[in-house]
């Protein structure tokens, strides 16, 4: 499958931490950075709270100059976030990624894309010690894919075959299961008939919440409760397996930060106003675009 760790920022806009860049560009940036062309359920009440922070703070306004930047700069990408396709969660798992879970039963993309697109708290899943591992890059185009781009604009992007990028986001959840708590969301199982002490009951609540503990004593507890738990016989089991035995419905920390169906977006774009109408007026200028041939026949705007 191959260590895609060494592809640098310079050719590769999915890396939430470019190297080049002295701020750290954390995924809520190209919502904002997009625009009117991101606008989703949870982006709608989200925004205007996180845009006045963001404005305040020459760090956060550099971070969100530098994602426009970079994707106004490569047409594909931009032509990306103004298909029809963008910001809907994809539908199924391409084979390849989906043999990648190890489970009998994975999380939809519309789960994953709630729990990863924005950790549920801040270093929730631990993600940026995995990245420093090898899988950065790839965690990176798992969540541009999870976001709707379409695979074919990634695909141009990075000028490799559909198979290079299955390789890259199987990769990447690969590199999620590795880590302390994600693969224990992933089972989607009820942990709590097998706590056997309140620490344990505490870690499997933290989990299931999406909230760490505030208490510096009670983060080191629910810590070592979770390592008991990701060790017990059961889990380590189902882990092997990939079976869901006592399946319970894993946690949606992000509802909305997708739309779910063409359908769900094609309302907003009759009923969402002014955003809609910008970007029906950027579909049109893409669509002239695509008609001189400088935008493949991939862009999908109907």
């Amino acid at each position: 499958m191959g260590d895609y760790s060494q592809i640098g920022y310079a050719n590769y806009v999915f890396d939430n931490h470019p190297p080049r860049a002295k701020e750290t560009v954390v995924f809520r940036f190209p919502f904002i950075a997009l625009g009117a062309y991101a606008h989703t359920p949870f982006t709608q009440e989200d925004k205007t709270r996180y845009q006045a922070r963001i404005f305040r703070d020459d760090k956060y306004r550099r971070a969100v100059r530098t994602v426009r930047k970079t994707m106004r700069g490569r047409r594909p990408l931009w032509a990306s976030v103004i298909d029809r396709r963008a910001f809907i969660a994809p539908a199924a798992w391409p084979d390849e990624v989906r043999a990648a879970w190890g489970l009998e039963d994975p999380p939809t993309p519309y789960e994953v894309a709630t729990a990863i697109l924005l950790d549920p708290t801040r270093k929730f899943w631990g993600l940026t010690s995995q990245a420093e591992k090898g899988g950065r890059g790839s965690i990176s185009a798992l969540r541009w894919w999870l976001l709707g781009i379409p695979e074919e604009s990634m695909m141009e992007h990075l000028n490799v075959p559909r198979g290079t990028l299955y390789d890259k986001l199987a990769f990447a959840v690969s590199s999620l299961m590795q880590t302390k708590r994600f693969p224990l969301w992933a089972l989607g199982v009820n942990f709590f008939p097998i706590c056997t002490n309140r620490s344990m009951v505490r870690a499997a609540t933290v989990l299931m919440l999406g909230r760490d503990t505030k208490s510096s004593v009670e983060m080191e507890q629910v810590k070592d409760a979770l390592t008991k738990l990701r060790k017990h016989p059961h889990i380590k089991w189902l882990l092997r397996t990939g079976y869901r035995i006592n399946p319970a419905e894993r946690p949606i920390y992000r509802p909305g930060i997708l739309w779910q169906s063409v359908e769900e977006k094609a309302i907003w774009m009759e009923t969402g106003g002014e955003a809609a109408r910008r970007l029906k007026i950027a579909q049109k200028t893409m669509r002239q675009k695509q008609r001189l041939g400088l935008i493949g026949g991939w862009l999908q705007y109907k």
